[in-house]
């Protein structure tokens, strides 16, 4: 009896996988990553206004700690969140990561300058640039997006590999509206907002 259960269970996540275009990856990638997106103009005045550079210096403290203005981009099995918006998994209708990481000509000068030849040879300064644009429908049904700004070369990486699992998409790839339609009418997604009670509100038909 045991073994035909399991047995059962095991056909049953089998199957789902292969019937969700979110699939088995994003049933077993459901820990939440967190990630640090640079500030937009409107986060950067909030901090900027928060963590104010003196004007005079403070002898007890000459060179005071001001943390880095940063934005949070959460993405787990269940939904993708941004600073501003939140769009579920099963919503997402596309995302793209450009950008480029290149050689820093400012860096590469000042550790010639500091330590010479060997200073030239060894360092590798990089400049990151990237954007990441992740389109969709919120859990109300609107038609919404999130924009982030990356400026570091390991986070785009790791997005490139964990977007693809959780939202069942690759880069470039489209899902239409009748496609999540499918998706949460056959209750194969993830719960859309993570709480009690109906995880499929029909605001999209």
């Amino acid at each position: 009896m045991k073994y035909t259960s399991s047995k059962r269970s095991l056909s049953l996540l089998l199957t789902t996988s292969f019937l969700s275009p979110i699939g088995l990856l994003t049933t077993l990638s459901t820990k939440a990553e967190i990630y640090k997106a640079a500030c937009d103009e409107k986060k950067r005045e909030i901090h900027e206004a928060t963590f104010p550079k003196p004007r005079f210096p403070d002898p007890d403290e000459p060179d005071p700690v001001i943390p880095k203005c940063t934005m949070d981009f959460v993405a787990n099995s269940q939904k993708i969140t941004g600073p501003y918006q939140s769009i579920p998994t099963s919503r997402v209708t596309s995302w793209s990561l450009s950008g480029e990481s290149k050689t820093d000509v400012s860096g590469k000068v000042a550790a010639t300058v500091a330590f010479g030849v060997i200073g030239f040879l060894v360092s590798d300064p990089k400049k990151h640039d990237y954007q990441l644009v992740v389109n969709g429908y919120d859990v109300e049904g609107e038609e919404t997006f999130i924009s982030l700004r990356f400026t570091d070369g390991k986070q785009p990486k790791k997005l490139m590999t964990q977007l693809p699992m959780l939202t069942g998409l690759g880069m470039g790839q489209k899902r239409t509206l009748k496609e999540i339609k499918k998706i949460e009418k056959e209750g194969i997604s993830n719960n859309l907002n993570g709480s009690e009670g109906d995880p499929y509100p029909e605001t999209l038909y």
